[in-house]
């Protein structure tokens, strides 16, 4: 990690004093913190710097947020529908005037640190990253990631863009809900093309448009399967023939042609287990 002396700065509730080598052993800098509530406490240099680390642990035990700044927002007041209930909301106002509400979750994780305003930074960026389709998608064209969906760095934090972009144009999002798309283009972050959904939603549109393709209540299995090399004779086949050391896996695998993982998956009946 790049050597940064970050000796008096605050992080959140943290100051940092000094660099911790009570552990030199260990590739990672630590720095001891003393917390507004009075504690020390030794926290790793790159969740302080990137913002991870706010306090010692007692900002998530603290019930009252009352008057403290997370990001841009000021906790002015709890809502008052939301203060029985697991998950508290606070009225907040944005150092942009406005006001917003947010749960008191969002707050002191860092997930929410403004009304939105912070993200206007990135609206030029964003339009640089996408472009307009005939049928209104906004296909994105930057970073792609394993998955399919697009990528972009907020903060120095990675994030899909499609939840980025409906976070800055629509609204905030629970960490349990899905942003799904009626487009199912995986590229597209238009906003009119998004909708918040839960993974059971999203199983079930999956299912109703023939997406979910490993669903053998509707895709059809052996070989029946459009993708199948073999038929239920040269799967029989297969098992009967085989004898270890005598006629071998990858003696199978080559005569019916199909890698030497499909050969072994056949003879423990993880596939064409129906026969």
């Amino acid at each position: 990690m790049k050597a940064i002396d970050i000796t008096g700065q605050k992080f959140g509730r943290l100051m940092a004093l000094n660099l911790d080598c009570s552990e030199p052993k260990k590739k990672e800098r630590r720095w001891i913190c003393v917390c507004e509530c009075g504690q020390k406490k030794s926290i790793n240099q790159h969740k302080l710097t990137r913002g991870n680390t706010k306090s010692c642990g007692c900002l998530i035990q603290k019930k009252n947020i009352l008057g403290e700044m997370f990001g841009k927002l000021l906790a002015i007041r709890p809502e008052e529908t939301s203060i029985s209930s697991r998950k508290p909301k606070w009225i907040c106002r944005c150092e942009c005037g406005k006001i917003k509400t947010v749960s008191r979750s969002n707050l002191v994780s860092g997930h929410t640190k403004s009304c939105g305003c912070l993200f206007g930074n990135y609206d030029e960026k964003i339009s640089e990253k996408f472009f307009i389709k005939e049928n209104g998608c906004w296909e994105w064209i930057s970073g792609v990631g394993g998955n399919g969906y697009g990528i972009i760095s907020i903060e120095g934090k990675s994030k899909s863009a499609h939840r980025a972009v409906y976070e800055m144009f629509v609204q905030e999002i629970n960490k349990r809900l899905l942003v799904c798309h009626i487009c199912d283009n995986k590229l597209c972050v238009c906003p009119d093309h998004l909708y918040l959904g839960t993974h059971k939603q999203n199983t079930k549109d999956a299912i109703d448009r023939g997406l979910l393709r490993h669903d053998l209540k509707i895709y059809p299995k052996g070989e029946s399967h459009v993708f199948s090399k073999l038929t239920e004779k040269d799967v029989l086949e297969i098992r009967k023939k085989y004898i270890p050391k005598v006629y071998s896996q990858r003696k199978l695998a080559n005569e019916f042609g199909i890698s030497y993982s499909n050969i072994q998956r056949i003879l423990k009946r993880k596939a064409w287990k129906h026969i």
